[in-house]
């Protein structure tokens, strides 16, 4: 059974924000929790996410905005076309360490070994 949050958020630096889907959730659904949690951190910035396991290993994969310091701003939501390196690599960094977060997503086994193959070669 899955009892850990549905997301995780990683500071990268003061103006800027990580989150990772740990299981299926909608991201409409985290959306309220992460508003929350971002606000009580007295964070403004820049907030990507990284939605695997919602959304698969697709182009629908990675979205950016703002946070406001009340909310995020859905207004100026965009998927990321061209994801950084650094955006990956804090990916596979994550996923390296929690690889059993794979089995809560909506990825089919063969997509699962391929993604921890990948982290293998990325060590």
């Amino acid at each position: 059974m899955n009892i850990q949050k549905p997301y995780s958020i990683k500071k990268i630096n003061r103006f800027f924000y990580f989150v990772i889907g740990n299981d299926s959730t909608r991201f409409d659904c985290l959306l309220p929790f992460v508003n929350e949690e971002l606000k009580a951190k007295k964070f403004q910035g820049q907030i990507v996410f990284d939605l695997l396991l919602s959304n698969g290993n697709t182009n629908r994969r990675y979205f950016q905005s703002i946070f406001n310091g009340e909310k995020v701003d859905i207004a100026n939501l965009s998927r990321l076309e061209h994801v950084p390196d650094e955006f990956i690599q804090i990916s596979n960094k994550y996923l390296r360490e929690h690889q059993q977060i794979l089995n809560y997503g909506i990825l089919s086994n063969a997509e699962i070994n391929r993604i921890k193959n990948t982290l293998l070669l990325t060590h």
